[in-house]
């Protein structure tokens, strides 16, 4: 049989930016890009879950997660990670889903 398992609880610290993505990236000028990272204390790497919000309503949506090296310096690494997050068409994918997604549902995007 294998260890037993230790009642309690798992804490991690995350740190966490935000952007407005520009007009011309998705033909909106409402979508704010939330970004919670942390590193993964197995491989060393930066994890970095991205949100998707449409500005002053209270639609957000999970995007995808993006996984990037870790550097010293905070500000550094959210340079890295909005790099990393804007040449990936994986997230212009995730992010179009999103916005489908609320049209379909016909969600208020009204500012509330």
């Amino acid at each position: 049989m294998g260890e037993k398992q230790r009642a309690g609880v798992d804490i991690q610290r995350y740190a966490f930016f935000r952007f407005m993505l520009p007009e011309e990236e998705i033909g909106r000028d409402d979508i704010e890009i939330t970004v919670d990272y942390g590193v993964d204390p197995e491989t060393k790497t930066v994890v970095a879950n991205v949100w998707a919000r449409i500005e002053n309503t209270m639609i957000k949506g999970f995007v995808y997660t993006e996984y990037v090296p870790r550097v010293e310096k905070s500000e550094e690494q959210c340079r890295l990670i909005a790099a990393a997050i804007n040449r990936n068409t994986l997230f212009y994918r995730h992010l179009q889903a999103f916005l489908a997604w609320v049209q379909k549902n016909q969600l208020n995007t009204e500012p509330n």
